[in-house]
């Protein structure tokens, strides 16, 4: 409960619209437009994995702009000078995820998702924002993880 308490205390309202605002294509591409059908599954697989990887990048810029206020902490160069390589990596397999066979993408951006989450937990853990980020990250990559999940099923 205390979670919650601190999640809901500190809740800030922009991140958690634009947060759930950025689902709509996963949630559409991956569950809506399967009863509709305007969009063919391999159209609806594109969409969906063009714009997990653009998400993808924008999670990597996260920790590249994380670290830019610490470039002149001398102190501290060499955590920072991984950190700043570990922020392009994302955008590296989003990239490489486009240009694949359209399951090996879909199961490129999952673990990549997975992977992003977990330095986020590593990274933030001891911030002054990790609890409420990491609630939505949490929420955002589950979510994300669902619909690319649907998708890969209904492409198999």
């Amino acid at each position: 409960m205390k979670i919650f308490r601190e999640v809901f205390t500190n809740f800030t309202f922009i991140p958690y619209l634009l947060g759930f605002l950025g689902l709509v294509p996963f949630i559409y591409f991956s569950f809506i437009d399967n009863y509709l059908q305007i969009f063919t599954i391999e159209d609806r697989s594109t969409f969906i994995i063009t714009y997990g990887a653009v998400i993808l990048s924008f999670l990597g810029g996260i920790h590249w702009g994380f670290t830019l206020p610490e470039i002149n902490n001398t102190e501290r160069y060499d955590t920072y000078r991984s950190r700043f390589i570990i922020s392009v990596i994302p955008s590296l397999l989003g990239w490489v995820s486009l240009f694949i066979h359209e399951n090996h993408g879909i199961i490129l951006l999952l673990l990549s998702y997975l992977l992003i989450l977990f330095y986020d937990f590593i990274t933030f853990r001891f911030s002054n924002f990790f609890i409420w980020y990491f609630f939505l990250r949490s929420i955002l990559t589950f979510f994300a993880i669902i619909s690319l999940l649907n998708i890969f099923y209904l492409l198999i």
